[in-house]
């Protein structure tokens, strides 16, 4: 027989212990702003509500710049940083970026502003920096302005002083906060170049012979090895063109190298440049011996008169050619004459003498002597002197009108100047000036002086101080400063 054995399995069932899980977390904040060492308290919540979990985590993401703990952020320093809250169930996460500024501070006023020149020297086109300090060090508000009193003489651009033109300017630093400020003198000079002063004339040696010479810058250069004299000179571009005489020839020296003009006894007393054409004034005597007043141009020979006569100064203006000079009258006396294109006219009814003729832009001026000396200007005459002085040479520049010429009394003559008509005497020895010349503000007068020395020798004026050229028997006969 089989026992059948029943067994009865009871199940039971524990519904009260059943697990919420979280599903997210948020922070009452996403964004915070915080002064060094203040605090904030982030708060988060677990969601759902019911979640069986609740239990966070903080961090921050850099702990240099804020710290969490328990949700309390701390400010450490400036930056930023993000502080995160994680649920231990499930790792859910929520942030606020945090940004830490530095605790304002009271403003530090500007009390003033100085610069590190007072004044400054400047070239045109130079430039310099001027340093500006505005003070105190600490001075919340350092920015600053500049102006100058005259962008004409020099400017001014964040400190970069540029030089303009001559004169004088004020540079002015000006601070934004309180308009503070400070100066600096600007001075622009423009500097002074040196012209070249080219003086021709003869020098002797100690065998009595006479030489054509140069002096450029005082430095002695003779033109010729022997008997000869140079009486004009004239500078055009870098060429110098000297007029005089060589071995009794007319003769033309262009940059020292001779040209002979005639065949002929001649001599060359003036020379001018007009563009590519030069002109050389002078005379030619002829088989008889008589003298007659000639022009070459580029070398090519024009008698200006059948009559004895002689041109002592040339010059062009507007393609018109200017000469003066002397011509015999049928009472066999000279006069002053004037040729314009070869066509002559006298200057004066009496024997006279015709010294130079000079062109300033559109004016002719002529130096000449009769029974005084005179100065022609565009057909009027003036006389500058009675009969007891002579003028040699006349110049003008601008309105300004120069002569050289010398006072005559016994036996001796003195170098004197014209200046506007005005006599100024150069020495009180026997001496002459024969030619003046102007640059910039310098008078330039080029003679002969016996000084104390018992013999006249070549002698320049500038602005009537003396200097001796030459320590032998010489004289200075035209002077032309560039």
């Amino acid at each position: 027989m089989v026992l059948a054995l029943a067994i009865t399995v009871i199940f039971v069932s524990c519904k009260g212990n059943d697990t919420v899980s979280v599903t997210g977390v948020t922070l009452n904040k996403t964004v915070a702003e915080l002064t060094v060492g203040d605090t904030e308290t982030l708060t988060g919540t677990v969601m759902p509500e019911n979640a069986t979990d609740k239990r966070v985590e903080w961090t921050s993401s850099n702990e240099a710049v804020a710290t969490v703990a328990g949700g309390v952020v701390t400010a450490i320093t400036e930056g930023t940083a993000t502080i995160t809250v994680t649920t231990k169930d499930g790792t859910k996460t929520a942030g606020c970026l945090i940004t830490v500024i530095e605790e304002d501070e009271e403003p530090v006023p500007v009390t003033g502003v100085t610069l590190d020149k007072p004044s400054i020297e400047l070239k045109p086109g130079d430039s310099e920096t001027l340093t500006a300090t505005v003070v105190p060090e600490n001075a919340t508000n350092k920015n600053i302005s500049w102006e100058s009193s005259s962008d004409a003489v020099a400017t001014v651009t964040d400190g970069v002083v540029t030089a303009i033109a001559k004169g004088t300017a004020t540079i002015t630093v000006i601070t934004e906060e309180g308009e503070k400020t400070a100066k600096c003198t600007v001075t622009v000079e423009v500097p002074v170049v040196e012209p070249d002063v080219y003086v021709v004339g003869t020098e002797m040696d100690s065998s009595y012979t006479t030489y054509a010479v140069l002096w450029k810058n005082g430095t002695l250069e003779r033109l010729s090895s022997g008997s000869s004299e140079a009486n004009f000179v004239y500078v055009s571009g870098d060429d110098v063109y000297i007029a005089g005489r060589n071995a009794l020839r007319a003769t033309l020296w262009k940059n020292g190298t001779a040209q002979q003009l005639s065949e002929m006894n001649s001599f060359a007393r003036s020379v001018y440049v007009a563009g590519n054409d030069v002109y050389v004034a002078g005379m030619v005597n002829d088989e008889e011996y008589v003298p007659h007043a000639t022009i070459w141009k580029n070398g090519t020979a024009t008698t200006l008169s059948n009559n004895s006569s002689y041109i002592n100064s040339v010059a062009v203006l507007a393609g018109d050619v200017y000469a003066v000079g002397d011509e015999m009258g049928v009472d066999n006396n000279m006069y002053a004459t004037l040729w314009i294109n070869g066509v002559a006219q006298r200057l004066s009814d009496n024997p006279s003498e015709a010294k130079s003729v000079h062109i300033s832009e559109n004016d002719v001026y002529i130096a000449w002597n009769g029974d005084g000396a005179y100065i022609w200007k565009n057909g009027t005459n003036r006389m500058i002197s009675n009969n007891a002085a002579g003028v040699n040479n006349v110049y003008a520049s601008g309105d300004d009108v120069y002569a050289a010429g010398a006072y005559m009394e016994r036996d001796n003559n003195f170098a004197i100047m014209w200046e506007n008509y005005a006599v100024k005497e150069l020495s009180s020895t026997y001496s002459n000036a024969y030619c003046v010349a102007v640059y910039g503000d310098n008078i330039y007068v080029a003679g002969e002086d016996a000084g104390t020395a018992g013999m006249s020798r070549a002698t320049i004026w500038k602005n009537s101080t003396p200097q001796t050229l030459s320590n032998n028997a010489s004289r200075a006969n035209s002077i032309f400063v560039k």
